[in-house]
């Protein structure tokens, strides 16, 4: 295999990255390859002593996916995907359908609490309105009318607010396992390939 087809296999295999993730890995590569064949190696030697093209770029996959993690502003939803896509090997599948599992069931339970929360705050904020409007209708103490109306945005703005923090919470965990089957992949392939 020459060097520009083994660069042109590593770069397909990258196409769900980003095009400047992808473009310094070649360039590493090539330079890499570069100095092999300065040092007297063959082209062909050089390239085969850096090994099978899925196997770099498994590691490369990895090894991205675990920076990403560290960053609070990344999708965990498309790390995801990408992770699964690491697992398609028969030795890591397990390691995918419990990774998928898990990560689907703390995706519905955050949801769920997200929306139950949501929905919760919005309806004491039409709560407080609309039993304000009837409460003068009834000619209620202004008092009383104010003292409800406030407390029903008062805990309604509090649970919005819990509502926002619950979705930043979630990234965190969802990174959290991204981060943390990264680490299992990891551990799995240097115990098969040993």
């Amino acid at each position: 295999m020459n060097k520009q087809k083994f660069l042109n296999e590593i770069k397909a295999n990258l196409k769900d990255f980003k095009k400047d993730e992808v473009k310094r890995i070649i360039e590493y590569y090539d330079e890499m390859i570069n100095d092999k064949i300065e040092m007297g190696i063959c082209e062909e030697d050089a390239i085969r002593s850096l090994g099978d093209v899925n196997d770099i770029t498994t590691e490369i996959k990895t090894n991205l996916l675990g920076e990403r993690s560290n960053n609070k502003a990344t999708n965990s939803l498309k790390n995801f995907l990408l992770i699964l896509g690491i697992c398609t090997s028969p030795v890591l599948l397990p390691i995918g359908i419990i990774f998928t599992v898990l990560f689907f069931l703390i995706l519905i339970l955050i949801a769920t609490l997200f929306l139950s929360i949501g929905v919760t705050s919005i309806s004491l904020f039409v709560f407080g309105i609309v039993n304000s409007i009837e409460m003068i209708m009834i000619g209620e103490n202004i008092g009383i009318i104010m003292i409800l109306l406030g407390l029903s945005f008062i805990i309604g703005s509090f649970l919005s607010y819990l509502t926002l923090q619950l979705y930043n919470v979630g990234k965190v965990i969802l990174n959290y396992i991204n981060k943390l089957f990264l680490k299992i992949i990891k551990r799995k392939r240097v115990v098969n390939n040993v």
